[in-house]
């Protein structure tokens, strides 16, 4: 049994420490109504224990909303340019980041994507999703589509019966193997968040595929590029994307290395490919060459090398 040590443990001791107990459990091979849910509750579970050691996380716990003043603009860009619904093919389907800043001119623009969509000569749609009250950024690109899960469930008439897993199933292989390695007692209340949080992956990862798989089969892209991987929706869509046999390449946003948990347990637990990640990574200085508007040709040989068109 691991020891807290509540005097003496660093945030790299706990990462470490979190690591060797998903290889000590093989926690990525659990499985929770016939899904493997690890992936997708582990950066919680991190930022969980970050927290009962009053360690600083990366979640932020106030996201300020931005007000969205629903123009002429936004309905046609909803309902028209935007709409997922009239997409087509193109040869590139890139995933923004969330956060984005206001340019001069009062558009909206992705901190990651936005050198690569305006200056990438190949076709491609730009897939954006809603802010957290539940609108759109609007954006000058004429790529960008708006991901819209609830409208796809309505036009297509999806329905999946709900699914509950039984609270005993997540205490015996989720609560009791983290509390007698970190010799902790986990409160009642996160127990109660990881299981609503498992009831909604597992929900709502049957419609993401169906939407995923929808989506890709309309672009039908040749390739995927996607920034901040590990969100939930990300790894389904990942998931999909392998499925269909199209790359998917995480474009680097930030520092990459042994202190971020979403990166750093392919060595600890000797992976080398994940279905639920994308298998490639486009560091930022070969991003930065590739933004140059004379340059696409490097981009389209860097294509070819992950995988021939």
């Amino acid at each position: 049994m691991q020891e807290w040590d509540t005097a003496n443990m660093e945030t790299d001791e706990l990462i470490n420490s979190f690591l060797e107990f998903e290889k000590k459990y093989n926690m990525f091979k659990v499985k929770i109504n016939n899904i493997c849910i690890w992936h997708y509750l582990r950066f919680m579970v991190y930022n969980d224990l970050l927290e009962m050691k009053n360690y600083w996380t990366s979640i932020q716990k106030n996201i300020q909303n931005i007000k969205c003043k629903k123009s002429l603009e936004y309905w046609w860009k909803k309902y028209i340019s935007c709409n997922q619904l009239f997409a087509h093919k193109k040869d590139v389907l890139i995933i923004s980041h969330p956060r984005k800043y206001k340019d001069d001119n009062k558009y909206y623009k992705c901190i990651y994507t936005h050198l690569l969509n305006e200056y990438l000569s190949l076709s491609h749609y730009v897939l954006d999703g809603r802010t957290p009250d539940g609108n759109y950024e609007i954006q000058k690109s004429h790529n960008i589509l708006y991901c819209d899960t609830e409208a796809f469930k309505k036009v297509k008439h999806i329905q999946f019966p709900k699914q509950y897993v039984l609270k005993t199933e997540i205490e015996n292989r989720i609560v009791k193997p983290i509390e007698n390695y970190f010799a902790i007692k986990i409160e009642s209340d996160t127990k109660k968040k990881w299981v609503n949080n498992i009831n909604d992956f597992i929900n709502e990862r049957k419609y993401f595929i169906q939407y995923f798989s929808y989506m890709l089969k309309k672009i039908r892209p040749k390739i995927i590029l996607v920034v901040v991987a590990y969100g939930f929706d990300r790894m389904v869509l990942c998931e999909v994307a392998h499925r269909f046999h199209i790359p998917v390449v995480e474009l680097q946003h930030g520092m990459m290395g042994p202190m971020h948990i979403a990166y750093n347990f392919y060595k600890k637990l000797k992976l080398f490919f994940v279905v639920f990640l994308p298998k490639h990574l486009l560091v930022k200085i070969i991003l930065l060459i590739l933004c140059q508007p004379f340059e696409n040709n490097l981009f389209l040989c860097i294509l070819h090398l992950i995988q021939p068109f």
